[in-house]
């Protein structure tokens, strides 16, 4: 692993995947003229610009002093459990300037990559364990999924809210609210007709019952005619990785259970 901040610092955890995919996108264009001619712009130099100034730019905003990009790497583990996992994605077609904001973010910043792993479980990975990376940290995602994290967030596209501060609590319902409803846009499905609404429904009156949250969940499956295995596997694509759910010298994953 490299060497990471540990003095009084503030790191921006930033999801360069998102970023790698919106400048290859946005600095390509096609222009069809019709008779089945086709062309397409590839504005290399900007795209490689936009990647990193865009990276320069959250840090400035949130007055960070350290930068630290995370990228997926190969193998995804949460597909060896479910291998209906993102396969919608699995065939789209890559952006053709993909390569060259991947390049313009290792030539400028220090980019973590691990085999099995998604850029989000680096991102709560090192936002959860000061021995990965010290002082103080904030993540910078558009992605809901990182609202199940109990860290400090920027969203980009929310810029008015700042940093948000997301306590244990909230992440964990958060993140069993997902187990509940699902995600389809991954490949993974809850329990039918249960939305936000109802998902919360459930887990409030969980605490106001005093019933462990995970209880309330494997019973509205059960009660749904489905199982805890089901409920369990949900969890396990649903959940971001955190402190210690990663060994970096086995490559191994440390699979979530209630």
């Amino acid at each position: 692993m490299k060497k990471r901040p540990t003095k009084k610092s503030r790191t921006i955890l930033v999801d360069g995947d998102i970023i790698l995919y919106q400048q290859a996108f946005v600095n390509s264009k096609s222009v069809d003229w019709g008779d089945g001619i086709v062309s397409e712009w590839l504005e290399q130099d900007m795209a490689y610009a936009g990647a990193k100034e865009f990276v320069f730019w959250l840090k400035e905003l949130v007055h960070a002093t350290d930068i630290l990009v995370m990228v997926t790497g190969g193998k995804n583990f949460r597909r060896d459990l479910n291998p209906n996992y993102k396969l919608n994605r699995k065939d789209r077609e890559k952006p053709k300037l993909l390569d060259i904001t991947i390049k313009a973010l290792n030539e400028n910043f220090t980019v973590i990559s691990e085999p099995l792993l998604e850029a989000d479980d680096l991102l709560g990975l090192y936002a959860t364990d000061p021995k990965l990376c010290g002082g103080d940290k904030i993540i910078c995602s558009i992605d809901k999924d990182m609202m199940t994290l109990p860290v400090q967030l920027y969203n980009w596209n929310r810029t008015e809210q700042g940093v948000i501060k997301i306590n244990p609590l909230d992440a964990d319902l958060r993140f069993l609210m997902q187990v509940l409803m699902g995600d389809p846009a991954d490949g993974y499905y809850g329990i039918p007709k249960v939305g936000p609404k109802k998902a919360q429904d459930i887990l409030n009156a969980a605490i106001e019952e005093g019933i462990p949250l995970w209880d309330a969940v494997a019973n509205a499956y059960i009660s749904r005619g489905l199982s805890i295995a089901d409920a369990i596997m949900n969890a396990r694509m649903a959940y971001i990785l955190r402190t210690g759910d990663y060994d970096f010298h086995k490559k191994e994953v440390r699979l979530w259970n209630p």
